[in-house]
C-alpha cells in the first residue's frame, strides 16, 4: 500500500540520520520486496549494502539496477551503479567483466579494455586461469593491432607452462611490434620478462633482438647465458658469429662456424658462412672448394636455380680446374654471398625484366646477407629491390631496420615515413599510425610525423581499436566547483606518460612483467595528435574543439574530453551542449558535484528558453541531487520539470515518492 511505504521510507529515513545503516537497509529491503519494480528503492538498497559491507548483496542489488537501466537505454547509469561496486570491492573479477561489457555497449573500447585486464588479473589472482585466459582472448580480438595484448597472453600461458601456446603469442607480439619499428619498447618487455621468469624460451628472441639492434656487445653477454641452458642451440650460435663479426672477431666467428659445418656438413647456410670467410682471406682455391660443395648440397636439396649459381662462381674463378677443388684447410664462416652478387659493372634496372619470384629470391638474399653480419651487402640488394618495387613494406622495413642498427637515424625515420605512407594508402590506417608513433619515439619533433597522426588519429577505424590498457579513472578533484577542474597544460600527456604506475592494482599479483613498460598504444598516439592538432587549430574554433571532445568521449579519454569541452564552452552557440556533455562524463565516473555543477551552468546558458530542453536538465538535476541525498533540493527541479514537461519520463512518479519521503506540505 501507498501508506505502508510512506512509513518505510520515512522510517528508513530516520535511520540515515542516526546513522543506523543496517536498520535503514532492512527497511529498504521491505520496500523492494513490496515494490521490487522500486529502482530508487533498489538504488538505496544498493548504497546501503556497500556502506555495511554486504558485497555479495551489494552485487544482487547492482545487477537489478544495471539492469533497469540497460533496459531503458541508459547505459552510463548501469556503469555508475557497478563503478559504485568497484570502489568497495576492488577484488572481485566479475565486476570488471560488467563493468568491460557496458563500456563496449557505449563503444569506449579503452576503458573496456581497461576493466577487462583488470577482470584478467584478478582472475589469475583467485586462481581461474580458463577464465583469465578467455577474457584476454576477447581483448586480443577487440583489439587485433595491439602487440601488448599479446604480450599479456603470452605471459599469462608461461605462468601455466604452456609453452606452445606462450611462444606462438610471444612471436606475434614480437612481429607486431617490429614491424612498426617498435624495437626499443619491444627489449624493454621481453627484459622485464626474462628477469621475472627466467624462462629458457625468452632467451632467443632477446639474443636475436641484441643482435638486431646492433648491441653485440650486450647480445654476446646474454648469448653465453643462453648457451649455458641451451647448449648447441644453432640459432644461439649463428646469432653468436653474426656479433662477433660486427665486433671484429673473425677467428673465434670462424670457430664456430667450422664446428657447426663439422656437425651437420649439408647445412647450405654455414657452407656460405665458410665460403664468406674464404673470400675475405682471399684464397681463390678455398672459395671454389665451397662453392663448388654448394653447387652439389643445393642441387641434392632441390635448389636448382642457386645450384647454378655457385657453379658459375665456381668456374668464374677457376675456369681451368676440370675436377672438383675439394681441399678444405680448416674451415672459416659466414656467407658465400659473392656468388649471389657479381663484381661485374651493374646495369640499368628493367622493372618488367624481375617476375615476384625474383623478387622474393631478392629479399632471401638480402637476408642471408643480415643473417650473416654483412649490411653493406643487404643494404645493396634491398636498394635495388625498393627501386624495383617501391611499394613493398617488407623490402623497405629490412631497409629501415639497417640504418636503425647503424644509428642512421635520419636515413632510418625517411624510410619509416615511407612505410607509413604506404600503409594509408593501402588502408591499413592501425599499422600506419603505429609506424608514425615509433618515429615519434625516437624523433619527438618530427612534424612529418605529427602530421600523418593528426591526420589519422581522428579517424574512428582508427579509434575503434585502439587500446588504453593502463589508464585509470580520471581525477577526482576536491572542491566541488567546476573550475577546479580545468586541464593544466601537459597535464594530459603526464597523465598518459605516468598512468602505468597509478593502476590501481598490482600487476605483480596477476599478470606480470610489464612494470616497466608504458603499455598505452592509443596514448602514443594521442600524445602527438595533441601536440599536432594544437598547432593547427585556433582556441576560437568552438566548433571543431566541441566536436575533439565528443571524439575524445568516444575514445574513452575523458581527461583528454574534458579540456575540448570546456574550451568549446566558451561559445554562447556550444555552452549547452559542452557542460552537458561534462556533466555526463562526471556522472559516469561517479563524480557527482561535478556533473550537477555543469548541469547548472548548462541551465545558465539556456538562458530563459524553456520547453523540453530546460525540462530535460532539470530532471538530470533532480536525478543527481537525489543521488546526493539532497532531497529537498531534488524535489524542486522535480517539481519544475513537471511544470514544464509533466511528460518527462517518470518525473512525477519521482515527485510523488520523494514528496511522500519529505511529508508533503
Amino acid at each position: 500500500m501507498a501508506t505502508n511505504k510512506s512509513k518505510i521510507e520515512k522510517k528508513a529515513l530516520a535511520f540515515l540520520q542516526k546513522g543506523n545503516y543496517r536498520k535503514a537497509a532492512l527497511e529498504y529491503e521491505k520496500l523492494v520486496a513490496d515494490s521490487p519494480k522500486d529502482i530508487r528503492a533498489h538504488e538505496k538498497l544498493l548504497d546501503l549494502y556497500l556502506r555495511i559491507g554486504k558485497r555479495v548483496d551489494a552485487i544482487n542489488e547492482c545487477k537489478t539496477v544495471s539492469e533497469h537501466y540497460l533496459a531503458g537505454g541508459f547505459i552510463p547509469r548501469a556503469i555508475a551503479a557497478w563503478k559504485k561496486c568497484a570502489r568497495v570491492d576492488r577484488e572481485n573479477p566479475d565486476i570488471y567483466r560488467n563493468l568491460g561489457e557496458l563500456y563496449l555497449k557505449q563503444k569506449l573500447v579503452g576503458d573496456a579494455l581497461n576493466s577487462f585486464q583488470r577482470c584478467a588479473a584478478l582472475l589469475r589472482k583467485a586462481d581461474r586461469p580458463e577464465e583469465a585466459a578467455s577474457v584476454l582472448s576477447m581483448m586480443e580480438e577487440l583489439a587485433p593491432k595491439n602487440p601488448m595484448i599479446k604480450l599479456l597472453l603470452a605471459e599469462h600461458h608461461l605462468q601455466l607452462e604452456q609453452y606452445e601456446e606462450f611462444k606462438t603469442h610471444l612471436d606475434r607480439a614480437i612481429g607486431q611490434l617490429q614491424e612498426s619499428g617498435r624495437k626499443h619498447k619491444l627489449l624493454a618487455a621481453l627484459e622485464n620478462l626474462y628477469k621475472k621468469h627466467s624462462r629458457p624460451e625468452l632467451i632467443k628472441p632477446l639474443a636475436e633482438l641484441y643482435v638486431n639492434m646492433g648491441q653485440h656487445e650486450e647480445a654476446l653477454e646474454f648469448i653465453r647465458d643462453g648457451l649455458g641452458v641451451l647448449p648447441g642451440d644453432r640459432g644461439l650460435r649463428l646469432d653468436a658469429i653474426n656479433a662477433h663479426i660486427a665486433l671484429g672477431n673473425q677467428d673465434e666467428a670462424r670457430r664456430m662456424a667450422h664446428e657447426l659445418y663439422e656437425e651437420n656438413p649439408s647445412d647450405i647456410l654455414i657452407m656460405e658462412q665458410l665460403a664468406y670467410f674464404a673470400e675475405s682471406s682471399g684464397n681463390i682455391d678455398e672459395q671454389v672448394s665451397w662453392y663448388e660443395r654448394l653447387s652439389v648440397a643445393c642441387r641434392d636439396q632441390g635448389q636448382e636455380v642457386k645450384a647454378g649459381r655457385y657453379e658459375k662462381k665456381a668456374k668464374e674463378l677457376a675456369p681451368q680446374s676440370e675436377e672438383p677443388a675439394f681441399s678444405f684447410d680448416g674451415g672459416e664462416v659466414d656467407a658465400v654471398f659473392d656468388s649471389l652478387v657479381t663484381e661485374d659493372e651493374p646495369q640499368p634496372l628493367d622493372k618488367n625484366e624481375f617476375s615476384p619470384e625474383e623478387l622474393e629470391d631478392g629479399l632471401k638474399e638480402a637476408d642471408l646477407y643480415l643473417k650473416y653480419g654483412l649490411e653493406d651487402k643487404a643494404k645493396e640488394k634491398l636498394l635495388e629491390l625498393v627501386e624495383i618495387e617501391p611499394e613493398n613494406v617488407a623490402t623497405r622495413r629490412k631497409l629501415r631496420d639497417i640504418y636503425f642498427r647503424r644509428s642512421e637515424m635520419d636515413a632510418w625515420s625517411i624510410e619509416q615515413l615511407k612505410i607509413a605512407e604506404i600503409l594509408n594508402r593501402a588502408g591499413e590506417l592501425h599499422d600506419a599510425a603505429a609506424t608514425y608513433a615509433a618515429v615519434l619515439e625516437e624523433l619527438p619533433d618530427n612534424e612529418q610525423a605529427k602530421e600523418g597522426l593528426a591526420a589519422l588519429t581522428p579517424n574512428k577505424e582508427v579509434e575503434s581499436e585502439e587500446l588504453v590498457l593502463s589508464r585509470t579513472t580520471p581525477h577526482e578533484p576536491e572542491a566541488g566547483d567546476l573550475q577546479m577542474l580545468e586541464v593544466e597544460p601537459g597535464g594530459a600527456e603526464d597523465l598518459l606518460d605516468n598512468d602505468l604506475g597509478e593502476l590501481e592494482y598490482d600487476l605483480a599479483s596477476g599478470i606480470a612483467g610489464f612494470e616497466g613498460i608504458d603499455a598505452t598504444e592509443l596514448g602514443d598516439i594521442v600524445k602527438e595528435f595533441k601536440a599536432g592538432v594544437s598547432e593547427k587549430l585556433e582556441e576560437e574554433d568552438f566548433s571543431t574543439h566541441y566536436d575533439l571532445g565528443v571524439a575524445y568521449k568516444e575514445m574513452g579519454l575523458l581527461e583528454e574530453a574534458l579540456a575540448e569541452f570546456q574550451i568549446a564552452a566558451k561559445s554562447p552557440e556550444k555552452a549547452k551542449d559542452s557542460y552537458a556533455s561534462m556533466a555526463m562524463i562526471f556522472e559516469s565516473t561517479g563524480q557527482l558535484k561535478e556533473a550537477r555543477a555543469a548541469l547548472l551552468k548548462s541551465l545558465d546558458a539556456l538562458g530563459e528558453v524553456g520547453g523540453d530542453e530546460r525540462a530535460a536538465v532539470l530532471f538530470e538535476l533532480g536525478i543527481l541531487c537525489e543521488n546526493m541525498g539532497e532531497l529537498e533540493r531534488a524535489k524542486a527541479y522535480y517539481t519544475e520539470t513537471n511544470d514544464i514537461s509533466p511528460d518527462m519520463r517518470d518525473v512525477a512518479a519521482r515527485l510523488e515518492a520523494i514528496s511522500a519521503l519529505l511529508g508533503s506540505n
